[in-house]
């Protein structure tokens, strides 16, 4: 299962952690973002699925830039209507559901900040091998569990950012600047886990990068752009795979 738990929860988490994919302009994208975006532009494959579109903006503008054909995907029906105004886009558990989709057809998959989402991300990995077309790349990626504040974090007693005790609360954690409620992460990926459960899905990985948190405020925020330069120290681990 994915974030199922009743239609009307999903489209409230939507609702209050989506809010940054209301952005359509390139020069409000943050780094992650940006990545993905000119790994994208760089590559120009004729179409892109995107699992996890949430409003479509962010699929529409990667098709702005590629001139490629854009279609995605989402568990919450409140952000499928919103997408559909712009893109293609079908209501998928993508942790649990067969994506309606043909074996191979898509050149490109992107997959942003999904995963650690899943409780089934087998499935997740098996769908997007079996859609991609034996010559195409997937940009995936994820929050780091092992990120440099999550080593002292853990080090000095403090449940590491990114994971949750609870649905509802945001607790035990060196800041509460994350909010009262979870961020509805199931799963935490650390460098080497990414990689090997990639392997184990027969992918090759092409690149990794690292990739620093805007939020981050300094004096802090130059550890975390030095760390950025080090993917298995960084905030968010990007990942771009083949078939093998």
């Amino acid at each position: 299962m994915g974030l199922e738990c009743g239609s009307t929860p999903i489209d409230k988490f939507y609702n209050e952690h989506y809010a940054q994919y209301l952005m359509d302009r390139e020069e409000l994208l943050d780094a992650r973002l940006r990545l993905v975006l000119n790994l994208f532009r760089d590559k120009k494959p004729a179409n892109i699925l995107d699992i996890g579109c949430g409003n479509g903006n962010f699929t529409t503008l990667l098709g702005k830039v590629t001139n490629a054909k854009v279609i995605g995907i989402d568990v919450s029906e409140t952000a499928v209507a919103i997408a559909s105004r712009n893109i293609e886009a079908y209501r998928v558990d993508v942790g649990q559901d067969v994506y309606p989709f043909d074996d191979g057809y898509f050149e490109s998959v992107f997959c942003g900040e999904i995963i650690e989402h899943l409780f089934d991300t087998d499935h997740l990995l098996n769908e997007i091998n079996r859609v991609m077309a034996n010559d195409a790349f997937c940009v995936l990626t994820t929050p780091n569990l092992a990120a440099w504040y999550n080593r002292i974090s853990l080090a000095l007693g403090y449940q590491p950012f990114y994971t949750e005790v609870s649905v509802y609360h945001n607790v035990g954690k060196l800041s509460s600047a994350g909010g009262p409620t979870s961020t509805g992460h199931i799963r935490g990926f650390t460098y080497r886990s990414l990689m090997e459960l990639l392997k184990k899905h027969k992918f090759k990985i092409i690149r990794i990068f690292g990739v620093h948190d805007f939020h981050i405020p300094a004096p802090l925020s130059l550890i975390e752009r030095t760390a950025a330069h080090f993917p298995s120290l960084a905030s968010c681990i990007a990942v771009v795979f083949k078939k093998a």
